[in-house]
């Protein structure tokens, strides 16, 4: 939640949160936010680990729920979820082409840059720069994080085979994908499924 106006970079994609705006981001994400110029404050608390890529929700009373929080995060989060259950999540709006490209690469996390920029009159080096200032992250990083969290996905809430799940989210083998889901999340995929 914010006061003032924040531009978030995730997995779901770049946002300007305006005041009263709530965004759940998804775990493992590790992007940056930006305070616009006349600054922000927000509250910031851990939520469960979500499969999702997050989500944005309007607040009802801001204030009230900050001051919540303040006095009992069980109760703020309570209340929050009940704000989540019943509001749809709001969409995201592209800021600038550099956030095509990252819808590209959610949709296909095989796409090459190369390809990309080519059918988008871009050269790549300016799509790797761009997608960097963006999002901190040069695509290449960006494309691994999502194929070891989609592939994180599927081994928490499935129980099908590690090779399978490796070669159907893009990994060269199940080693590839044991080590990127280790580096990722910190826990390897047998520590998650036995989880």
């Amino acid at each position: 939640m914010i006061d003032g106006a924040l531009l978030l970079s995730s997995y779901r994609g770049r946002e300007r949160l305006e005041r009263g705006m709530l965004a759940i981001r998804p775990s493992f994400d590790a992007r940056g936010f930006v305070a616009g110029p006349n600054g922000a404050s927000w509250l910031q608390f851990p939520w469960q680990l979500d499969r999702s890529l997050g989500a944005s929700h309007m607040v009802p009373d801001v204030d009230r729920l900050m001051l919540l929080a303040a006095n009992d995060l069980d109760a703020a989060r309570a209340e929050l979820a009940a704000i989540i259950a019943g509001s749809g999540s709001l969409p995201i709006v592209q800021l600038h082409w550099v956030d095509g490209l990252h819808r590209a690469i959610l949709d296909r996390p095989q796409l090459a840059l190369v390809e990309w920029a080519r059918v988008n009159g871009i050269s790549r080096e300016a799509a790797a720069r761009r997608f960097r200032q963006a999002y901190d992250v040069r695509p290449s990083r960006f494309r691994l994080e999502i194929r070891a969290r989609n592939a994180w996905a599927r081994i928490t809430a499935s129980d099908e085979p590690l090779s399978l799940i490796a070669l159907e989210t893009g990994f060269a083998d199940q080693s590839h994908m044991t080590r990127t889901v280790g580096w990722l999340t910190g826990r390897p995929p047998t520590a998650w499924r036995r989880r």
